[in-house]
């Protein structure tokens, strides 16, 4: 199918929760920008509501355990296999793929023998844990726009186009919350109630693994304190059914409130966040919320994955400052008895609480300045100027 250059076909690709939010929000600028394109692909809810043709829901393939990517192998070889009658069928003219290393690194080898060009915006962030992978998506990429500054000299060294123009989250957040603008500290009580919020994952397994700890450090902490509230906001509306049966079970119903909506918001009202490691920690960090943070793999996976990790860190806001500004709690260390000392103690202590807000604002400040959206929207209309203008001159 032909299409002019005021009427491009654009396919975008997310498998993430994080990465469905992305897309939506760089879906609206596109669109915003160029009415007459045409967008499609896989990803979840937020893409669609942003003008994107959905064709097949793949914002839940995440994984987080080797044994989990067999069991989800078969899923994206099948999603691979409708995208490519896809682009048989409705051939785009550019393609975008954000994140989702696992899905969107087979993807990129299937649109590059179908000769599309693909700008990977967010791309998985190799120069943490897998830099021999940057030549891979050098390679297969017309363009390359990270999500941080770190990421460019392994980039451009790799041979790849890259152009870092800040990070998505600060649009996002300075457009979706509406109290106490990004960078203020919360203050440490609110009318003598701490609110405490938890967010155990944005993944199923994760919810599932992760939550029954949690619970059990709210029960220590609530005996320790009885003027802690808490609240969880769900990732993900699916996630909200068993996170609520898991809270009835463990008798926290009228302790913890499940909130499904705006968690942005609800992140900046609390007084401090109880988070696994992933994107919501870099949320907390630019709103400002001190946080604890946690995860957890089969020990197989963690011998694997520490071994492939080139930063001794893994929550976000220590990845971009280089060191340790927020507690990590990992594998053995995941526990409901540390985790509930570890808030108790930095709750506690305002020196330390104070700190770690002044860290969160450095955070902040090293991922750029507001306008990254549109920044990354201009490369990528650029992008598909060029590719008009060549298929142009060839005819």
């Amino acid at each position: 199918m032909t299409t002019s250059a005021s009427s491009p076909y654009i396919l975008i690709a997310a498998a993430e929760v994080s990465a469905d939010l992305h897309a939506a929000s760089l879906a609206r600028s596109i669109l915003r920008k160029l009415p007459t394109a045409s967008l499609y692909g896989c990803g979840g809810s937020e893409m669609a509501k942003a003008g994107v043709d959905i064709r097949i829901f793949t914002a839940q393939l995440g994984y987080v355990k080797i044994r989990e990517s067999w069991f989800q192998s078969s899923k994206i070889k099948q999603t691979l296999r409708e995208l490519h009658r896809w682009v048989h069928e409705q051939r785009p003219d550019l393609a975008i793929l954000i994140d989702s290393e696992r899905f969107n690194g087979a993807l990129i080898k299937l649109l590059a023998k179908e000769q599309i060009p693909v700008v990977y915006y967010l791309s998985p962030q190799v120069a943490f844990w897998a830099p021999w992978r940057a030549k891979k998506y050098a390679k297969l990429s017309s363009l390359i726009i990270p999500a941080f500054s770190s990421e460019l000299d392994l980039l451009k060294r790799a041979g790849a186009r890259a152009t870092w123009v800040g990070h998505p989250l600060l649009d996002q957040l300075n457009t979706q919350t509406t109290e106490n603008a990004p960078g203020r500290p919360p203050a440490l009580s609110q009318n003598g109630r701490v609110l405490i919020g938890l967010m155990p994952g944005s993944r199923l397994q994760e919810v599932n693994l992760f939550t029954p700890i949690v619970l059990n450090s709210v029960l220590m902490m609530r005996a320790a304190r009885p003027d802690l509230y808490f609240v969880l906001p769900v990732a993900s509306p699916h996630l909200a059914a068993p996170i609520k049966r898991m809270i009835e079970t463990k008798g926290l119903t009228n302790i913890i409130q499940i909130v499904d909506r705006n968690p942005r918001l609800w992140i900046r009202r609390c007084d401090l966040l109880l988070a696994s490691t992933g994107t919501v920690t870099l949320e907390a960090a630019i709103l400002g919320t001190p946080m604890v943070t946690f995860y957890k793999l089969n020990p197989i996976t963690y011998i694997v994955a520490r071994a492939l990790v080139r930063t001794p860190f893994i929550a976000l806001p220590n990845i971009v400052l280089n060191r340790a500004s927020v507690p990590e709690l990992i594998q053995r260390k995941f526990t409901a008895k540390h985790l509930a000392d570890t808030a108790l103690a930095l709750l506690s202590n305002p020196k330390l609480y104070d700190k770690m807000v002044r860290d969160l604002a450095k955070t902040r400040k090293a991922l750029g300045e507001v306008g990254a959206i549109d920044r990354a929207t201009d490369l990528i209309l650029g992008e598909l100027g060029k590719i008009s203008s060549h298929r142009t001159n060839v005819d």
